[in-house]
């Protein structure tokens, strides 16, 4: 006990007197202790390099709270660590620039490991790749940056079996997930084509949806897993607009609902070309002028040109393909049927076959039989016939040829003339009967004479 107190007494001596000579150092009883320094600021203070010899530590303890263990740099320029011992080596630092903080990691040639005592590699960074490591020591995420840009993947490099990523925020899961096959679910482990989304989509202002591909084997294609129909609300709410491509099972159809408004739908310079409101639909030319209105009024089916849109009437023609003025309706409300040029109300180019035909005509024949009707004598009639070669009234081949004929002014030409013979015959009836009494009165004085 005696020997120690006086090589602690010596010891003190010793630095008491280095102290005094150097003017460096401090070592008071209490307080802090300086090296290089006779103001320590802290415990202890040093002006100058520490060299801890191998197989030793530095160590500090405490608790975390009011008094955190801290590595401060006095200069404000940062910290550097050479785990090699020398400058030219790996390097580790924390580094200040005056406008931003960063940390810097140097390991020339060598990969840079962290992760467990039972397994230091299991994570991994260097020039250009990361990878984090599972508990399980099996799989693992890799980043690394390519001349084609970042890759991100699941075993890419230590040759494992693929495995899905999954991002997903604290307290949810599957918000997104990148599965093995190259799929990606928004709110499913499981998504069965290339994005499938659990949930709905909402698709700001400004924006589109757009798939590409071209008509052929690979249809662009929205289907709906339920099979009940596909819902599209414009204004964001139920009880708005919506148009609907519904299956009831029974049969399929298309619902469009704009509660107080028209539809429109038409090109980019005439985005209202074409109509579609309460009862009403409008299909327009592409010269913007001519339209084709059809209406559901309260007396039926209106189907029309300009009805609405106030311009000048236009035909309205229907024909089917390769096929010209197959129905034709003019603007002076005339219909042909294999011509564009009807003359009357119903004009045919070609045969019609019916088995009636009910025609309601004036100035029927009747006046015939009238007391003051002046008939023909068959003399005139056969000096008529002789110089025309037709019956009077009755229009000629060439004028049918060239004018058509009307068939109710006909029949009631032909019935007059029918009239006209029934006539005739009676006034012959009644000459046959006067010539029968002349016959029988001669063959009475006769046979008197006999």
């Amino acid at each position: 006990m005696k020997t120690l107190f006086v090589s602690l007494s010596i010891t003190v001596f010793i630095l008491l007197t280095y102290d005094g000579i150097a003017q460096t150092n401090t070592f008071p009883a209490s307080g802090n202790v300086g090296i290089g320094t006779t103001n320590p600021a802290v415990k202890l203070d040093v002006v100058g390099g520490i060299s801890i010899q191998s197989n030793n530590n530095l160590t500090w303890g405490g608790l975390y709270g009011a008094g955190i263990p801290t590595i401060s740099a006095a200069t404000g320029t940062g910290l550097y660590f050479y785990p090699t011992g020398s400058t030219s080596g790996s390097t580790f630092s924390l580094q200040n620039t005056g406008a931003s903080f960063y940390t810097d990691l140097s390991v020339p040639g060598k990969n840079f490991y962290f992760g467990t005592s039972a397994n230091p590699t299991r994570n991994q960074l260097t020039a250009g790749f990361f990878r984090l490591t599972a508990s399980n020591d099996v799989n693992t995420l890799d980043i690394s940056s390519t001349n084609t840009g970042i890759l991100f993947s699941t075993n890419y490099y230590s040759g494992g079996s693929v495995q899905p990523i999954t991002m997903q925020t604290y307290g949810s899961s599957n918000q997104l997930c990148l599965s093995t096959n190259g799929n990606i679910g928004l709110g499913t482990a499981s998504p069965a084509v290339k994005l499938d989304v659990l949930g709905g989509i909402n698709i700001q202002s400004n924006n589109n949806l757009t798939w590409g591909g071209s008509y052929g084997a690979g249809i662009p294609t929205i289907s709906a897993a339920t099979g009940t129909g596909l819902y599209f609300y414009p204004t964001g709410s139920t009880s708005g607009s919506t148009l609907s491509l519904q299956n009831n099972a029974a049969s399929f159809y298309t619902d469009v609902s704009a509660p107080g408004k028209n539809i429109y739908f038409g090109t980019n310079t005439n985005s209202t070309r074409n109509q579609l409101s309460a009862g009403f639909f409008r299909l327009t030319a592409p010269n913007d002028l001519n339209t084709l209105d059809i209406s559901s009024t309260n007396t039926g089916i209106l189907v029309s040109t300009n009805y609405f849109a106030g311009g000048s009437a236009q035909p309205i023609t229907m024909q089917t393909f390769g096929n010209t003025n197959q129905f034709y309706l003019s603007a002076n409300s005339n219909i042909g049927i294999g011509t564009s040029s009807p003359a009357e109300k119903l004009s045919v180019n070609g045969n019609i076959r019916t088995q009636k035909i009910i025609v309601t005509q004036t100035g029927w024949s009747d006046y015939v039989f009238e007391p003051d009707y002046r008939l023909r004598s068959l003399v005139d009639v056969e000096k008529f016939i002789k110089k025309n070669k037709h019956l009077p009234d009755i229009p000629t081949a060439n004028e049918v040829e060239k004018k058509g004929i009307s068939v109710g002014d006909n029949q009631a030409l032909l019935l007059k003339k029918i009239e006209e013979l029934t006539l005739y015959v009676i006034d012959l009836k009644k000459e046959n009967r006067l010539l029968k009494k002349e016959v029988n009165v001669i063959k009475t004085k006769i046979e008197k004479k006999k």
